[in-house]
């Protein structure tokens, strides 16, 4: 899905901000070569430039004691996220004793000339005011503000290096990445923003790989602007205490906004000429707006933006609302490939070629489309419909929120009413079954044999609905990433997805013309009866039952939880394998030991022999 692009690099010389550096450089104690520089530190006292070899970009790379590199990250790839931090649970017995007249309680305290913030989510992050620097790490402790400090140290030398000056629109943010084997760290994450260009920038050149993802067509250079200023409005939501929300950006939000509220609303199709009081337009609710956001949700947010600037700076709240916000807005207009020739206007057009459908095509691919084609037809059109229905919310590979979450309310809605109607038919052709004659071990009637299998489609279209249901209700329908995961991992993608959202409308409907069939023979009195031990009675049944169990294995296959069941069962088995391996190399120790002693009981009495 990547595609192959070019690496994305950056020239410091572009960078040229005009506001006078505030940057204090440390002044370099040792001698200077081509390919290093030398910062004073007690075991980490050289940096050296080179190739980590690593997909991400180049590195800077710290000598001493231990190797620390300096590596780009994104805004994105900043693991606030991730847990760093477990806290020990105190014993049942402790307790904690508030001295008498204490009312104040220092929540944070700073580190030096590090300033404590607390981000609106609660995340703990640190500012050095005079640089603008920011990072994430607890500088409480030693081993990491002693990283942070050599970081820091190697990007003031390196910036007077490239001659760029860090002004007050610049802010670098350094992230430590702590090894698996031992305390200290081994790398640092960096990446600096420039506020005033909305963009971020490394020091070395970056392959930007990992932001294309979701984009399957080479990028301009003007789009890879676009691609970045998403990652600046992360950053701006990730360490937001200390912004203030101009008037600019507020009203750059709000114009976002009010347009992708007025595109959830077509064209007129007709304007009836009246007095300019009595005009009438007709408009409709369109369902093809590239807003990620639908009409409601837009009125919604725009509740709560247009009260941001009453809340002003305080506690950060502003700005990473509108950060996240205008994240998500600049995001949507990258993947509908914004300003550019060929930008997608409607949510369900693809701005890509089509695949080549030819007979060049392998022949898994070509086996695979004729069963598609076969099961299409078995299964009365369903799986077409739905996969058409899917490929129109997944449009180039990338889910569509608002057009998803209304296509999961059709499914959930058509998966009840069938589970409803395969019940009533399964009931019906149950007691059927139980006032018709009995059957003998001799022979079978058609209108028992037609009942049967009518109560049979009718339970496996109940459990296949019923199975569905459970699965897109787990499913958080406004969670794009979730939802994106989902399709993403389908078994047959697209086309299998559509089979098997189409199988319990065409089962409930394959038992009731079985149902019809059965009917037919007891009101026509036409019922032939068949040896029970018919050869082609035999091979129907079979055929019929493993369709249907094949149907409810591939439901499963379809359910979203299916990894997690399949590395759950794998790690037990694992783990019988490992104790299983265990007890065996016990018995045969104990062989071993028994055989030994059995040895030298045999040698000791040879020995009283002689």
């Amino acid at each position: 899905m990547i595609p192959s692009t070019s690496t994305m690099s950056t020239s410091t010389s572009v960078f040229q901000p005009t506001s006078t550096s505030v940057f204090q450089p440390t002044p370099v104690v040792d001698e200077v070569r081509q390919d290093a520089t030398l910062v004073a530190l007690d075991d980490l006292d050289r940096v050296v430039a080179h190739d980590n070899g690593d997909a991400r970009s180049e590195a800077t790379t710290l000598g001493g004691e231990h190797e620390f590199s300096l590596v780009p990250i994104t805004p994105s790839g900043v693991r606030r996220y991730e847990t760093k931090h477990l806290l020990k649970k105190r014993d049942s017995d402790a307790d904690f004793r508030v001295p008498p007249f204490t009312r104040d309680w220092e929540r944070s305290q700073p580190c030096g000339d590090w300033a404590p913030h607390v981000h609106a989510e609660g995340a703990l992050y640190f500012m050095y005011g005079t640089k603008n620097i920011l990072t994430d790490a607890n500088l409480r402790d030693s081993h990491q503000f002693r990283a942070i400090h050599a970081a820091t140290k190697a990007l003031e030398n390196l910036l007077v290096e490239g001659n760029v000056d860090i002004g007050e629109d610049l802010e670098i943010v350094l992230d430590l990445m702590p090894s698996n084997d031992r305390e200290d760290f081994s790398e640092c994450g960096y990446y600096i923003a420039d506020n005033k260009k909305r963009s971020v920038f490394w020091l070395h050149e970056y392959n930007a790989e990992e932001l294309l993802t979701e984009f399957d067509s080479d990028v301009p250079r003007s789009h890879m602007g676009l691609c970045l200023e998403v990652e600046y409005w992360r950053h701006y939501e990730l360490y937001s205490n200390h912004r203030v929300v101009t008037p600019v950006i507020l009203q750059e939000l709000k114009g976002i906004m009010v347009f992708n509220g007025i595109g959830q609303i077509s064209p007129p199709r007709s304007i009836v000429m009246f007095p300019a009081e009595h005009l009438l337009i007709d408009s409709l609710t369109s369902s093809t707006s590239t807003s990620p956001y639908n009409g409601q949700q837009i009125q919604e947010l725009m509740a709560m933006v247009t009260h941001l600037e009453e809340i002003g700076s305080r506690g950060g709240y502003a700005a990473q609302i509108t950060g996240r916000l205008m994240a998500v807005f600049a995001y949507a207009q990258f993947l509908n490939y914004h300003g550019q020739v060929g930008a997608r206007l409607s949510s369900d057009r693809s701005i890509y070629e089509p695949e080549d459908d030819s007979n060049s095509q392998p022949l898994f691919h070509r086996i695979r489309s004729l069963s598609f084609h076969i099961l299409n037809i078995l299964l009365l059109n369903g799986p077409r419909q739905h996969a058409t229905a899917l490929e129109k919310v997944w449009v180039d590979k990338c889910m569509r929120q608002v057009p998803w979450a209304e296509h999961v309310k059709e499914l959930l809605e058509e998966w009840r009413n069938v589970a409803i109607g395969s019940a009533l038919l399964f009931v019906v052709n149950v007691l059927g079954l139980q006032y018709a004659p009995e059957r003998t071990s001799a022979t079978r009637s058609l209108h028992q044999e037609a009942q049967f299998f009518a109560a049979s489609f009718a339970t496996v279209s109940l459990i296949t609905a019923m199975w569905l249901l459970r699965q897109l209700r787990s499913l958080d329908p406004m969670n794009a990433e979730i939802c994106q995961r989902y399709i993403w991992f389908r078994p047959g993608g697209l086309r299998g997805a559509g089979v098997a959202y189409g199988l319990p409308y065409a089962l409930s409907v394959w038992a009731m013309m079985v149902f019809v069939v059965s009917m037919f023979c007891v009101g026509f009195d036409l019922n032939p009866i068949f040896p029970a031990d018919e050869f082609a009675l035999r091979i129907s049944t079979a055929v019929i039952w493993m369709f249907l169990l094949m149907t409810m294995v591939w439901v499963f296959l379809q359910s979203p939880g299916r990894g997690d069941m399949l590395e759950y069962a794998n790690d037990k088995v694992e783990a019988l394998h490992g104790a299983v391996c265990h007890l065996l190399g016990n018995l045969k120790c104990n062989i071993r030991g028994m055989r030994r002693h059995e040895s030298e009981e045999d040698k000791s009495a040879e020995q009283v022999l002689v």
